[in-house]
């Protein structure tokens, strides 16, 4: 293919939009297509032969390798599958007829002459035979098939292909059969079903058929732990499959179930040695993960035109899905161990699975199954028009099992990587058409590992849900892929980035309030330092003038005029005075609180004079004057009452604030009549004669100037 130089990124991309998917991993269009043509009916009304029987034989196998047997099974499996499927035919099924073989002490190799063919039609009472051969050549098989009529014994039709492996697997060789077949015996497809004979099984039919026939060939060869489990894959990837559940039932059964010959017999070590060794051996040659992958999308790839190359990508990744099969096996297994009255105890299987069966009481050797991670080394490539390699690459994914208390089963796998596929620009170029394909598994051929369910692996259109991670992040031990690696540092990096940020962030907001703490504090000391400067100025100016060289202002307050001692008080006496030196000047105010006598209240207002004598903190005074008290209604007029008050002053508190408590005493004269036999009566008063006294207590405030 010749391209122009200066239109080259043109045609790049022309031919890049050309490309397409193909082969053993291609995806296919018709993915979407195979569910409408599920839904119709596959062949014309009236067609479908419903008035014939038919026995399908299990295929003669010619030079097949070892381990090529069970393609027979599957062979057999998927043309009862799809004659059933395409036609009305009334079909035997393979496990009735090998019994009936197995009765009459026929061969189940397939090795027939036309005499046998007879007596199996007559046995069966089928009206023909499907019987053919598989012969490998190589890496491919000639795939014969012959359909007798039994009672005239003449060929009806047959059909003849040269077939892959992967043929066998998707049902593709099957399917190529029946629709050769089929109309020679009257069938009609309808539109739905020539698509679906067109159409590849979905993985999950796929898988049901082929563990179901690996399932029947492991029983015929006695292995009952791989005949139940092949059963159960089956039956969970159909679970419509009734001849799935029959299967694992009967398996089951055979391996030691309840009314069985065996039943007698599970006591022995020696049978339950066997079957732990074989579930272990299994599922150490049949990892329950599974491989899904993206087909690359040629017309997508990415081109760099600095290094001169084009990558083309896909993802690819495992599930632990077919772990739940495993844990379903390892229950019955262990249910059936409980039921020897526990002597796997004395048998030294008390710590299986953990510890193997092949271990003694004196050497326990731990399964590597559930105590190591394992590596699957894939190998993809893109092919040209030739199956030429144009560019390769090998890569590992992991998974992990873990066993938590004596049966859980835990699971870990790599679920995704993004890979990609680099091939030279000049190259693409040159190649008309590219295709990709994933090649080998651990050194297996991708086909090959379907069939033997090392690693089931398929295409998908995009990545399936994720399965869920049954194992603690700390007790995963698979290795870092450099990508994830690199995630991790970045990640780490980013973070580490975010928390110095913060802390950066932190390290500024606390070196601010620092800052305005000390300099609040600052400030604060600035003011107490004010504050006690203007405290030691005022206590030097007190401490340098005496009490008795200075001036006060006093206020006070007393109760006088009691009725009785424990009544309530007639009036109210307010002070306020003027001092200076040794010399002081009150005035009072004597406000009414009640009346004395017939609604007669008194008001009164005084004066006192006094002198004082100061210690350094303390002073005593004596004071005397006199207070005029003027009653309410005029009918009693006024009186002077003369006053005589000592005083005791404390002064704790610089610079001059003092507490006053003091003694007053108020001399009345009843006899001369008017206020005073009011105010001074013998019931509130004391003294003799014509003088009657009045005792009232007061107290105060006094600041010193």
């Amino acid at each position: 293919m010749k391209i122009n130089g200066n239109k080259t990124t043109q045609a790049l991309c022309t031919i890049l939009c050309a490309f397409l998917i193909i082969g053993c991993s291609t995806l296919r269009s018709a993915n979407n297509t195979q569910v409408k043509a599920d839904m119709g009916p596959m062949y014309e009304a009236g067609t479908g032969r419903n008035d014939i029987t038919l026995a399908i034989l299990r295929p003669r196998g010619i030079a097949l390798a070892p381990g090529q047997e069970k393609y027979l099974d599957i062979l057999q499996g998927a043309l009862i599958s799809d004659f059933n499927k395409f036609s009305a035919i009334q079909l035997f099924d393979s496990k009735n007829i090998e019994q009936i073989l197995n009765q009459q002490q026929l061969s189940l190799s397939g090795n027939y002459s036309e005499k046998d063919y007879i007596r199996i039609g007559e046995l069966l009472n089928a009206k023909f035979i499907l019987v053919g051969t598989l012969t490998r050549i190589e890496s491919q098989f000639d795939f014969d098939l012959s359909l007798t009529e039994v009672e005239k014994g003449l060929l009806v039709t047959s059909f003849k292909k040269t077939i892959k492996l992967r043929e066998i697997v998707n049902s593709s060789a099957s399917r190529a059969a029946a629709a050769s077949m089929l109309p020679r015996l009257g069938v009609v497809f309808t539109p739905e079903g020539k698509l679906a004979l067109e159409t590849e099984l979905s993985a999950e039919e796929t898988e049901s058929q082929n563990a179901l026939a690996l399932s029947y060939e492991a029983a015929r060869s006695g292995n009952l732990i791989d005949a139940l489990i092949y059963s159960y894959a089956a039956e969970d990837a159909d679970r419509n499959s009734t001849a799935a559940r029959q299967q694992a039932s009967e398996a089951f059964a055979r391996m030691g179930g309840s009314g069985t010959a065996i039943k007698e017999d599970i006591k022995r070590q020696e049978f339950w040695k066997k079957n732990l060794i074989a579930f272990e051996e299994f599922y150490r040659t049949h990892p329950p993960f599974e491989l899904v992958y993206t087909a690359t999308d040629i017309s997508k790839g990415v081109t760099d035109h600095d290094a001169g190359t084009t990558n083309f990508e896909f993802y690819v990744g495992l599930r632990h899905k077919s772990v739940a099969t495993m844990q379903k096996v390892l229950n019955d297994i262990l249910k059936e161990l409980r039921q020897t009255d526990y002597k796997k105890n004395k048998w030294g299987f008390d710590n299986w699975p953990r510890i193997s069966a092949v271990s003694t009481r004196s050497n326990q050797i731990y399964s590597d199954i559930f105590n190591n991670y394992l590596t699957f080394n894939i190998t993809a490539v893109l092919l040209n028009d030739n199956d030429e390699t144009i560019a390769k690459l090998d890569f590992p994914l992991y998974g992990q099992l873990m066993l938590s208390g004596q049966s859980t089963i835990g699971a870990f796998s790599t679920q995704e990587r993004r890979m990609a596929l680099t091939v030279p620009n000049e190259m693409v170029l040159r190649t008309e058409n590219i295709y990709f394909r994933l090649i080998s598994i651990n050194g297996y051929d991708a086909d090959t590992a379907n069939v033997n369910k090392y690693l089931r692996n398929s295409v998908v259109v995009r990545m399936p849900i994720k399965s869920r991670i049954s194992i603690p992040a700390d007790k995963q031990i698979v290795p870092e892929f450099p990508e994830d690696r690199e995630k991790r540092l970045a990640a780490q990096q980013k973070e580490k980035s975010k928390q110095e940020g913060r802390a950066a962030k932190q390290n500024e907001q606390d070196a601010n309030y620092l800052a305005k703490q000390r300099e609040k504090a600052a400030e604060n000391r600035d003011r107490q330092q004010q504050i006690e400067a203007r405290r030691r100025a005022r206590d030097e100016v007190w401490n340098t003038k005496k009490l008795s060289s200075r001036g006060n202002i006093a206020a006070g307050i007393s109760i006088p005029n009691q009725v009785k001692p424990g009544e309530n008080p007639l009036a109210m006496e307010f002070g306020l005075g003027l001092g200076y030196r040794n010399f002081s000047l009150d005035g009072r105010l004597v406000y009414p609180i009640g009346p004395i006598k017939d609604n007669v209240s008194i008001l009164g207002f005084g004066a006192a004079l006094g002198y004082s004598y100061v210690w350094n903190n303390f002073i005593a005074s004596l004071e005397g004057g006199a207070t005029w008290y003027r009653e309410n209604n005029g009918k009693y007029k006024t009186v002077a009452v003369p006053t005589l008050e000592g005083k005791f002053d404390m002064v704790p508190w610089k610079p001059g604030l003092g507490l006053r408590l003091g003694y007053k005493l108020e001399f009345g004269f009843p006899k001369n009549g008017g206020l005073y036999p009011l105010m001074f009566r013998p019931d509130n008063t004391f003294g003799s004669g014509s003088t009657r006294m009045i005792g009232s207590l007061s107290t105060g405030i006094v600041l010193w100037l």
